[in-house]
């Protein structure tokens, strides 16, 4: 049987790059080598959620339900990430005491860090819908658009976590304009679509309803990787923005 990164391999994007060197340069070597392996942490972290994304939706599209297992079940390797990437962040906080930049850069790191947890569990939601679809045949018809939304998604969130690892500001103001009209525009058409059906064909309800639901979850990860573009100019400009 085909493994998980094989089954989606032609899915994924390029790797992550490699954590940015605005993170060194300090007196203590030692603070360079804790902002950077936390730095490092986050990203494997947040490569980890993309995946668990991928996965999900492929599940969802193709009616797969042992990768839609797959993907609940390794949903606790993320919570894992997120219990030991707050612990660092805490240990820098009161032993180094960070200020400027890397304050920022800290804080910045544990919003991060709890925006990717939930995508994951988003992605864990999507899974679970690709299993209570199982019996339906063909419902992808309800609403066909839903992949294309699904790998835009995807791709935001991947170009989100390129700005994250680079702390790239101009790239998270892209990436940020591009996800909010995205959720803005097209998952609002999505809402209004689904209740049209619901509307012309009483049967269809159970599966529409499902497919809703998987759109939602897509609607908060796009949320998410606004609120982690913010994080990213916050970090770097000393900005604040409402986050979702």
């Amino acid at each position: 049987m085909p493994t998980l990164h094989e089954k989606a391999e032609k899915y994924f994007s390029s790797p992550l790059p490699s954590p940015t060197p605005q993170l060194t340069g300090h007196i203590s070597q030692q603070f360079d080598q804790q902002l950077q392996h936390l730095h490092q942490r986050t990203l494997e972290m947040g490569g980890l959620v993309e995946e668990q994304t991928t996965l999900a939706l492929m599940a969802l599209l193709h009616q797969d339900t042992q990768l839609a297992e797959q993907v609940i079940s390794r949903n606790r390797r993320v919570n894992a990430y997120e219990i030991s990437l707050d612990e660092i962040c805490v240990n820098l906080l009161v032993r180094q005491r960070p200020a400027g930049l890397d304050l920022r850069f800290v804080k910045a790191t544990i919003k991060t860090v709890t925006d990717l947890e939930r995508i994951g569990d988003e992605a864990k939601s999507m899974a679970y819908q690709a299993i209570a679809l199982e019996q339906q045949e063909n419902y992808l018809r309800y609403l066909p658009q839903l992949e294309t939304l699904g790998w835009q998604t995807r791709h935001n969130l991947h170009e989100t976590l390129n700005a994250f690892a680079r702390l790239d500001l101009n790239a998270a103001e892209a990436v940020y304009a591009k996800a909010h009209v995205l959720k803005e525009d097209t998952f609002l058409r999505l809402s209004g679509q689904v209740l049209q059906y619901m509307f012309d064909d009483a049967q269809a309800i159970p599966h529409v309803l499902e497919m809703l639901w998987a759109g939602r979850a897509l609607e908060r990860i796009s949320e998410r990787s606004c609120n982690i573009c913010n994080y990213v100019s916050y970090c770097v400009s000393g900005k604040i923005r409402h986050t979702h």
